[in-house]
């Protein structure tokens, strides 16, 4: 049974806002978000970020969580390339809330 307990974290979902946005070098980015209720995460684990809007393509990516379970704010970084996907590009342009 500890194979479907280490699952049931996957379906959870949690309204993430938005909100700043960091330029650390070159061309990464880390993007901070406030979790509406508290969460708990293993330092090195992933999630699914959805963003609600009419992209090309898919409106969901995966990516490694950059902050420490300890922070109150939920950090992803990722490298922005000089083309971005309209996902990236919606990512990079958020407004705050």
């Amino acid at each position: 049974m500890k194979f479907i307990g280490n699952l049931l974290p996957l379906f959870r979902k949690t309204r993430l806002t938005f909100v700043k946005a960091h330029r650390e070098a070159g061309n990464v980015m880390s993007f901070y978000f406030k979790p509406e209720k508290p969460i708990s995460w293993t330092a090195g684990q992933h999630g699914i970020i959805s963003i609600p809007r009419n992209l090309k393509g898919r409106s969901w990516r995966g990516f490694s969580i950059a902050s420490v379970p300890e922070d109150e704010l939920l950090m992803i970084s990722t490298r922005i390339l000089d083309k971005p996907s309209q996902f990236k590009n919606t990512l990079m342009n958020l407004a705050t809330g």
